[in-house]
């Protein structure tokens, strides 16, 4: 059926502060006609027609980094991110404790730094708070992870050389061990529950006038059954979305004919776990410059793997120290193995110099960025500050030195990280601490619409408003070039639409 949307302002790539049409055709899901006042040709005076009220008409966003499974996994636990304090905490896992029959408290969100203690829970505070369940707790960057001497016992049963971090009476477990484990506990958690989580992740997704999401699923301990159950529920027309697996395997993927291989296959870790590899230490840890995950031998072989296969591949990196051991492996690379039909990507990129600039677009490599990071951590007295010190800090996330390297950036919000809202990212992009590295709103919604696309493949059918292309697209009460840039951060749709039918809520769940 042929249904016709008139009366709103469309916007549409490249310029999306102007009007492009305001009226358009849609059938079975897809748009067959874009242009002015359709309705009142006598050619369509017989079909449905769905008055938009004047609204302002975008193409839907897409999320090029989301670790989906593990935000409906969030979603599903004890969110930490409301605590200011270790007593905070402390009372919220007891009680969670107390009402979950589970042998498992599992808790996620830890940020320290909003603590008024600005340190984190210890040992004994924790075993205090949960004594009798175990208890495993996620920073908010998901790069380590706080226990119970009951979750510690059952570390150490699984990993003989369990990596941690150890100051007084706190024990971190960090670097690969806190991959190893945290996957292990997602595999064992059943389909059910699983699923039930992916839908939290959709439906927040909806919510946010996000239709399509790069799913960076798998990893270090997770069964292929996990990220198969990930890509089935993303194989549908109401929701969509891509895998990348996190795995140096690809067997799944070759089984399951994708394109793409990695995602937060780490090179290095991150700052707020202080395991992002730097050229010179942490300001607030002077004996520790962070650690390199994969050898130059490991991303070669990667690479070389890739090649063969033409797969793209993804990879996490964020220090500047991970970042310049990368570009000379995919530099190297670029003169003697084929180019794969996507380009590579690097996730992150948090701390590239203006030679790294240079060398990423030369080597032609995409770069998936999180300005939401800025958002929560960039700035004076903030988390980057206190990690790096303010001179580094000016440094972190150039995105419009970016631009002007020719690179190309999708943005993504790196969800549960941050949260899937697009527009805390583009506050981001539009308020950088750093003013000169401030992009446009046009540039910020192309990294949040267009390029996620182009970044999946380079011919597409999402994310624009055109003829053959998806009818996917979120209205709005009012023009967001008119909203003040404060006002940006809580801006939300007004309405999704997917396959030209309206998305609500319940019929996600």
């Amino acid at each position: 059926m042929t249904e016709l949307f008139s009366n709103f302002h469309g916007r549409d790539f490249p310029d999306y502060s102007e009007d492009s049409f305001n009226s358009m055709l849609v059938e079975s899901g897809r748009i067959i006609q874009t242009g002015y006042d359709l309705q009142k040709k006598s050619e369509f005076s017989g079909l449905p027609r769905n008055d938009l009220k004047g609204k302002f008409l975008f193409p839907a966003f897409c999320d090029a980094h989301t670790h989906f499974l593990q935000t409906g996994l969030t979603e599903l636990g004890t969110d930490l991110s409301s605590c200011r304090s270790i007593s905070d905490m402390s009372e919220m896992l007891s009680e969670a404790a107390k009402k979950n029959s589970s042998d498992w408290i599992l808790a996620w969100n830890l940020d320290e730094t909003t603590f008024k203690e600005k340190r984190f829970p210890t040992l004994t505070e924790l075993n205090k708070a949960v004594s009798d369940k175990h208890l495993w707790i996620s920073r908010v960057d998901l790069h380590s992870a706080l226990v119970n001497n009951k979750a510690l016992k059952w570390a150490q049963e699984k990993i003989s050389d369990l990596q941690t971090d150890i100051s007084a009476d706190t024990l971190r477990i960090w670097k690969q061990s806190f991959l190893q484990l945290s996957g292990m506990l997602i595999s064992s958690l059943g389909k059910d529950f699983i699923l039930h989580a992916l839908e939290k992740s959709r439906k927040k997704c909806i919510e946010n006038g996000v239709t399509f999401v790069h799913a960076l699923e798998g990893g270090a301990g997770i069964n292929f059954d996990v990220v198969e159950i990930v890509a089935d529920f993303l194989e549908s027309d109401r929701f969509s979305g891509t895998i990348y697996h996190q795995s140096t395997n690809p067997e799944l993927v070759l089984k399951r004919h994708w394109n793409k291989i990695g995602g937060c296959l780490m090179v290095d870790g991150s700052f707020g776990s202080r395991s992002a590899a730097l050229n010179e230490p942490y300001t607030d840890d002077p004996s520790n410059s962070g650690e390199i995950y994969l050898s130059s031998e490991i991303i070669e072989n990667l690479l070389e793997m890739c090649s063969e296969k033409n797969l793209q591949l993804s990879l996490h990196c964020i220090g500047d120290r991970a970042i310049k051991h990368l570009l000379s492996i995919h530099s190297k690379a670029r003169n003697k193995l084929a180019s794969p039909a996507l380009p590579h990507r690097i996730e992150h990129f948090e701390m590239p110099d203006s030679q790294s600039l240079d060398i990423a677009a030369e080597c032609g490599l995409y770069i998936c960025v999180q300005p939401a990071f800025e958002t929560l951590w960039g700035g004076k007295g903030k988390m980057y500050e206190k990690r790096l010190g303010p001179e580094r800090t000016r440094l972190t996330n150039p995105f419009k030195s970016m631009l002007k390297a020719g690179l190309k950036i999708a943005a993504g919000s790196d969800s549960p990280v941050t949260t899937f809202n697009p527009f805390q990212g583009i506050y981001g992009f539009l308020n950088h601490p750093t003013p000169t590295e401030r992009i446009s709103l046009n540039d910020a919604l192309t990294a949040y619409i267009l390029h996620p696309h182009h970044f999946y493949g380079n011919k597409t059918d999402r994310g624009m408003l055109k003829a053959g292309y998806k009818a996917d697209f979120n209205l709005f009460q009012e023009d967001i070039f008119l909203i003040s840039t404060n006002e940006l951060m809580t801006t939300k749709p007004y309405q999704t639409f997917i396959s030209g039918k309206y998305a609500t809520i319940g019929d996600m769940l």
